[in-house]
């Protein structure tokens, strides 16, 4: 009997995991430690100096970007940021709404997207620091699941573990009634 309390027990625990509809995960402006965990692989270089700490993010409309302060893990603001890659020049554009950056030139888009590893090249001039920054980008197929049906999939796998977990837990009541019925006949 505390063999089955404790499976019902288990399988009701397997329930609770992170919710799915988080607001955050494809709003490319977001701080980084909101967007880590997205529906699939967001591409991404870190880089940093002995003044600044930047970490981009490939999404499919942009190229986010943010900056911190090396010394004190402060965000670096209203800075002028200048990405290359290949000859192909964009300025970042500032949001001070979420204190990020944000490139969105087509060209440099395209060139991103496309599999392989990207060499970047980060100007940054704030005030009278300038710094230049390198890191490499590394982009990859898409994943057999998101091709077989993008976001689809990790839906199918849901719905499987829902059943597993129904199934379950039909099962653990099923011999809980049952040993009932056992003990009191």
């Amino acid at each position: 009997m505390k063999k089955m309390i404790f499976m019902l027990a288990m399988l009701c625990a397997a329930q609770v995991h992170a919710h799915g509809g988080d607001e955050h995960k494809d709003h490319a402006h977001a701080a980084p430690s909101t967007v880590l965990e997205t529906a699939s692989p967001v591409p991404t270089l870190r880089t940093e100096s002995e003044q600044f700490e930047l970490v981009a993010r490939l999404y499919p409309d942009e190229l986010g970007i943010y900056i911190d302060r090396w010394a004190s893990n402060v965000p670096l603001l209203n800075a002028e940021v200048e990405v290359e890659l290949n000859g192909i020049k964009a300025m970042a554009k500032f949001h001070a709404d979420h204190g990020d950056y944000a490139v969105n030139d087509p060209a440099l888009l395209k060139a991103l997207h496309a599999e392989g590893e990207h060499a970047l090249m980060f100007s940054i001039v704030a005030g009278e620091e300038v710094d230049l920054l390198t890191g490499e980008l590394h982009v990859h197929a898409a994943s057999a699941m998101e091709a077989l049906g993008g976001k689809g999939g990790n839906r199918l796998l849901i719905v499987a573990f829902a059943a597993l977990i129904l199934i379950g837990c039909g099962l653990a009541v099923y011999h809980l009634l049952r040993a009932r019925k056992e003990k009191s006949a």
